[in-house]
């Protein structure tokens, strides 16, 4: 693909992922995405012959992007350490962010698919012997499934929401599947990692920079 191609192509997704802070990804349709990018219907079915995969990649540069704004705010090289800021940075970003609020549905709604990929992406990186890949793989699944599971029961309670508690319960699951005989560890880990108001701010902007254009977001216009 050219340079020029990778860019139209960068254009396009960055457009869909707006849109599915406004419509939802179901109510996303290839026309909205022509209208709102400027673009040729046909061109962007080119690029993204499947609507599915527009939805799969974003979910894909959100886990990415959410795990730089980590590493930029962890000073330790454990990898616990990182973890425990990515989920505090992933559900403030669902629940502290007011654009993000139909997103937030949008993701429980596929939660099974954001677990699998976070799980994935998560023990990839952990340098696993191959023998425990799966059993770590199942463990975060496990974590993360469960806690998305009490985020839709609450989002659906319309009660309060606490990124902090949600990562406390995260990590409370992998200690007992992943980390067993490290539990005070991980607790004073969870204690001294606990983000500042400002940089939890500081990280959904980045990632609202980052993934939306804010013409689309803050715009009626291209509701359907």
């Amino acid at each position: 693909m050219t340079d020029e191609g990778k860019k139209v192509r960068k254009y396009i997704a960055k457009t869909s992922f707006s849109l599915f802070v406004v419509n939802g990804f179901e109510k996303t349709t290839y026309s909205a995405i022509a209208k709102a990018s400027g673009l040729n219907r046909s061109l962007i079915q080119y690029y993204y012959p499947k609507k599915e995969i527009l939805v799969h990649k974003f979910l894909e540069a959100m886990i990415a992007e959410i795990d730089q704004c980590a590493k930029g705010l962890c000073s330790s090289k454990d990898n616990m350490v990182r973890i425990i800021i990515f989920y505090q940075i992933y559900y403030s970003f669902l629940y502290k962010n007011e654009a993000a609020k139909n997103l937030t549905e949008e993701l429980l709604a596929h939660r099974f698919e954001v677990s699998s990929l976070m799980g994935r992406y998560f023990v990839s990186q952990m340098n696993v012997d191959e023998e425990r890949f799966d059993e770590c793989l199942e463990a975060f699944i496990f974590s993360i499934g469960g806690v998305h599971e009490l985020m839709y029961y609450l989002l659906l309670s319309q009660k309060e929401v606490d990124p902090v508690h949600l990562c406390a319960k995260t990590i409370q699951v992998l200690r007992i599947h992943v980390f067993a005989g490290q539990e005070e560890q991980l607790n004073e880990m969870l204690q001294r990692s606990i983000l500042s108001d400002k940089q939890i701010n500081t990280a959904i902007e980045h990632l609202c920079g980052t993934l939306f254009f804010p013409r689309i977001i803050h715009s009626e216009t291209f509701e359907q």
